[in-house]
């Protein structure tokens, strides 16, 4: 088996128990998800992230974002481009959103200019799976590959549910590590760099 055809069936797996999950599992997941990230932030003096928007299954849940800034926390989030490149847009409580062309709510407005990833402290990654060595499973279009690859990043944390922390995520030459994971039981470092 290819390991892209490990990563297509893992992803199927992981897709078909997110959405086995109920609303009661996933606010309470959420919650605990969202302490965590608090702790995070506040222990290392974080200020101001990149995250994303989550579905009602992915981990943060669809206030993810409303929570980083009742925290006082600066956000930018990506619109995704079908060409497979993302811009980043500032977010705060007057932001106004729609679906975009991935379904998506993603913010109204000019993007910011320049390489915003690279004045924020922490970029939260979206992830299906992740192993302890901060390798991740994503869904499968390579945005964030892509959009990390060029810049000199600052810290990446993948959020994810407990049960998505693997012992072995499938790996190209091209994925490279995270390195934080937050998970709603515990916050593990991957490899010490930051």
């Amino acid at each position: 088996m290819t390991i892209a055809t490990e990563k297509t069936e893992l992803r199927r797996r992981l897709f078909d128990v997110r959405r086995s999950l109920t609303p009661d599992s996933l606010a309470s997941f959420n919650a605990a998800l969202h302490s965590r990230i608090a702790e995070f932030l506040t222990q290392h003096g974080y200020t101001s992230v990149a995250a994303y928007m989550p579905t009602r299954t992915e981990p943060g849940g669809e206030d993810l974002v409303s929570f980083l800034l009742s925290i006082g926390v600066s956000v930018i989030i990506p619109v995704a481009h079908e060409d497979f490149s993302m811009s980043w847009h500032e977010v705060t409580p007057h932001t106004t959103f729609r679906k975009g062309a991935f379904g998506i709510s993603e913010p109204v407005g000019t993007p910011l200019p320049g390489s915003p990833l690279k004045q924020v402290d922490v970029i939260f990654v979206p992830a299906l799976a992740i192993d302890s060595a901060g390798y991740r499973l994503g869904k499968g279009g390579g945005y964030y590959d892509r959009a990390l690859d060029v810049v000199a990043q600052p810290v990446t944390a993948a959020l994810v549910f407990s049960h998505e922390l693997l012992p072995h995520v499938p790996r190209e030459p091209h994925d490279a590590p995270t390195d934080v994971i937050i998970t709603p039981e515990k916050t593990l470092v991957t490899d010490g760099t930051f």
